[in-house]
């Protein structure tokens, strides 16, 4: 017996014992990748022997396969759009040939058809194909390539999708023309398995997710707030985590590269008994950071654990917990057009209160039951509970500046809380005919609950007033001295929603959606009584329906068609550390979104496209009048706003021209305009109507090639990010320049070693400076960060 995916014949290990039949169901978790490495996975979590040319499996590429399947069916996902397929053959092997050559059905055929890619992020595990929405996948292996360290850069790269960073702390995640500069990622829905992690302030700081336990990342842009509630106006980003496997595996790694960047890594998974298995990773990271003082160490642990205690019954129980402490740095000073004024000690230097940083410590444990009735009917169950505990001294913002002027002005800021989150959603989903024809219903049910409270300081001089330095030469006119609480709160908040969906094949090639979301949002603000502020309690609540109508057509076996509206809202409550009366009052915003698209493959599969085109009115947008990133101002519904784009997304196999050549592009294009944006503040009277809106890219593209030597198994992937213009000031009389970054990896997959793996990435390899974040008020810039300089990550893993 042997495996010979890598050209290599193998003992046969003990695991790797014939089963009886093919159609036994195993769960299998096998990502995109190489295909010889695929198979060679497969034919250990399977179970079967495999026997494998590996000049036929050369230069090709595997989509992956997740799940509890029959060793066929995975198969079959595993070599979805290789142009390979599998015959099992009289003596219990799998055999694999060309289409070309393939012998009769009779003697076993696997048929290879359209990727079958499930999006969890739907809520009913429905293939890509059938889902009416614009969607992006990006799997851990694709992740590890292009060398991804965490939340925020897992979504570099993803179609439409800018992330700023500030000094490598957190990131604020930009999708379909939307970004949130009042409150951090308050525009998008991120979930864990479908949990929704937003704050009680409507806030997610993308730092704060197990990144360790992340298997893939799921982007389905627009408003889909018929399923996933509030916040998913530009779109849903649903981090799928790792769950056991029904065979031991395990793997160590070590990453390593510039600015002192260390990370030891491992995974470990394994049944215990027939119908219990586990899973269980950990990482460390350290990093002295590209600027000075801005150290990262981050502890981050997932462990899972799936019980399968009838036929009809899969319970996984999931943890994590995570530590950090992450120094800040404060922003580079601005010109109001962006250009950033001299400092002493150039763009590396940090002028932050000293030990200014970011630590939280978070915890997490969620279930998730998954229950038969029967093979109609199904039942699945989330349970989630989190608390956080940690604070900021200082986030090193600009207030004020004058550009002819070298004293920068900063307040000094402390803040230490905790918080609990608890979230339950039970959801049927009913397969069964309808007038003769398939019907699929969906319905659901969620509540969710945030508590917890928070401490505010103001750092203080000799005097009450915020605390200056000298850019040029680098001199402190005063420093803090004590630290006075201003502010002592405790919040509560309240979501219920009930939804429903039902998807009815019209004829075997259209299908219609059509659904609607109640939600009820409650919150519940108490300050304290502190120093002369008086106590005082501030309420708000409101209701909300959601809509959708979609029509799908399979125009072909392997091309869809489908036409969408949807709607998305956001709750008008702002951040708690600013609410008022005044947010009391204010109504939600709505987003009516209008789409078209099409996605699936053509030429014999060589190219897989993604084309949509959209619409989107937004009304009533709340907003500050006096926009500094959310630090000042009274909020409002100022106006109407309106979107339009187009995304493209392909992937392509060009082995017939270069075997072991593929590649990837994608584009977007976004048009915002506002429409209406008036206000008065402080007698003077505003009016930003006909504008486009701050800090939103014009265009975002992505192009990358990926050529693999299997004889060698030396690989080499080259991408280019690139990032258009963004306006800096309502008026749009100054713009940052578009920036591109070219990045570059080489790995190697030893044949005589299949269990070894190294790379080494070069990221940003021209060294492109650019901003990646900037603050700003109606005059133009005031500060931003830096995006991360050329750095050189290196990778060695070992499985096991």
């Amino acid at each position: 017996m042997r495996v010979a995916g890598l050209g290599l014949a193998l003992t046969t290990p003990p695991w790797l014992a014939l089963a009886d039949t093919p159609n036994e169901v195993r769960r299998f978790d096998i990502s995109a990748g190489p295909l010889d490495r695929a198979l060679t996975r497969f034919a250990r979590q399977a179970g079967v022997p495999l026997a494998v040319n590996a000049e036929l499996t050369a230069s090709l590429d595997s989509p992956g396969v997740h799940g509890d399947l029959a060793v066929p069916a995975a198969l079959q996902r595993l070599l979805s759009g290789t142009g390979i397929k599998a015959v099992w053959d009289r003596r219990g092997e799998y055999t694999f040939r060309k289409a070309s050559t393939l012998a009769t059905a009779d003697e076993g055929e696997v048929t290879v058809e359209l990727e079958t890619l499930t999006v969890t992020a739907t809520k009913s595990d429905r293939e890509i194909g059938q889902v009416p929405a614009s969607i992006s996948i990006r799997d851990r292996e694709q992740m590890d390539v292009q060398g991804v360290r965490d939340a925020n850069e897992a979504l570099i790269g993803i179609t439409g999708t800018e992330v700023t960073t500030f000094s490598g702390t957190t990131g604020n995640i930009s999708m379909r023309g939307i970004t949130s500069p009042q409150v951090f990622n308050s525009n998008i829905l991120v979930a864990l398995d479908g949990v929704p992690q937003t704050y009680i302030g409507d806030e997610l700081i993308t730092t704060e997710l197990p990144f360790v336990g992340v298997d893939r990342v799921e982007v389905i842009r627009g408003p889909v707030s018929m399923l996933h509630g509030r916040n998913a106006l530009a779109g849903v980003v649903n981090y799928v985590m790792k769950r056991p496997s029904w065979t031991q595996e395990g793997s160590v790694r070590l990453d390593a590269g510039s600015e002192g960047y260390y990370s030891p890594q491992f995974l470990l998974t394994s049944p215990i008994t027939d119908n219990l298995a586990y899973l269980v990773t950990a990482s460390y990271q350290h990093t002295d950071g590209w600027r000075d003082e801005t150290e990262l160490d981050r502890t981050d642990a997932f462990g899972s654990l799936t019980w399968r205690p009838t036929a009809n019954d899969e319970i996984t129980f999931m943890a994590s917990y995570l530590d950090y402490k992450n120094l800040y740095a404060t922003e580079l000073a601005l010109d109001r057009n962006g250009d950033i004024l001299p400092q002493k000690g150039g763009h590396e230097a940090n002028y932050n209160l000293p030990n200014g940083r970011s630590e939280k410590e978070v915890a997490r444990v969620w279930i998730d039951w998954d229950h038969t009735f029967n093979p109609s009917l199904k039942l699945k169950v989330l349970t989630y509970y989190k608390t956080v505990e940690g604070g900021l001294r200082n986030d090193g913002a600009v207030i004020e500046h004058d550009p002819e002027d070298s004293t920068i002005t900063q307040w000094g800021l402390l803040t230490n809380g905790d918080g609990n989150d608890f979230f339950m959603e039970p959801r049927l989903t009913w397969d069964a005919e309808l007038f003769g024809r398939k019907n699929q219903l969906l319905v659901g049910v969620s509540y969710q609950r945030l508590w917890g409270d928070t401490e505010t300081y103001f750092l203080e001089p000799a005097l009450w007033e915020p605390f200056t330095y000298d850019r040029i030469t680098g001199e402190r006119a005063h420093s803090p001295i004590e630290a006075r609480l201003t502010s002592l709160t405790e919040y509560t908040g309240t979501y219920g929603s009930f939804y429903g969906q039902n998807s009815f094949h019209l004829t075997p090639e259209a299908i219609l959606d059509v659904g609607a979301r109640y939600d009820y949002y409650e919150r519940d603000v108490d300050y304290k009584a502190v120093g002369s502020k008086r106590a005082r309690q501030v309420k708000g609540d409101f209701t909300h329906l959601s809509p959708k109508l979609a029509l799908t057509y399979r125009l072909r076996p392997e091309l869809s068609a489908y036409a969408l509206y949807s709607q998305g809202f956001h709750p008008s409550f702002g951040p708690m550390w600013n609410y008022s009366e005044d947010y009391a009052e204010l109504d939600p915003e709505i987003a009516n979104n209008y789409e078209l698209g099409l996605r699936g493959y053509l030429f014999e599969k060589l190219l897989y496209l993604q084309l949509a085109g959209f619409l989107m009115e937004r009304e009533d947008l709340v907003v500050f009048a006096v926009d500094i990133m959310g630090r000042g101002g009274s909020p409002r519904n100022a106006g109407k706003q309106d979107i339009w784009g187009i995304e493209l997304e392909t992937r392509f196999d060009l082995h017939r021209i270069v075997p072991g050549l593929s590649g990837f592009f994608n584009y977007a294009y976004y048009r915002p305009e506002w429409k209406s944006y008036v206000y008065d503040e402080g007698g003077v009277r505003y009016d930003f109507s006909g504008k486009q809106p701050v800090l939103t890219p014009d265009h975002i593209g992505n192009f990358g090639l990926s050529y693999r030597h299997a004889a060698t198994g030396l690989g080499v992937n080259g991408w280019i990010n690139y990032v258009g213009r963004r306006w800096v000031d309502p008026s749009n009389r100054f713009s940052l320049g578009p920036y591109n970054t070219v990045n570059l990896s080489l790995d190697y997959l030893p044949p005589d070693l299949p269990t070894w793996e190294a790379s080494i990435r070069f990221l940003n390899v021209f060294d492109e400076e650019y901003l990646s974040a900037v603050s700003f008020d109606e005059q133009g810039a005031i500060g931003g960060h830096l995006g991360a300089p050329r750095s050189v990550l290196a990778t060695v893993q070992y499985y096991f």
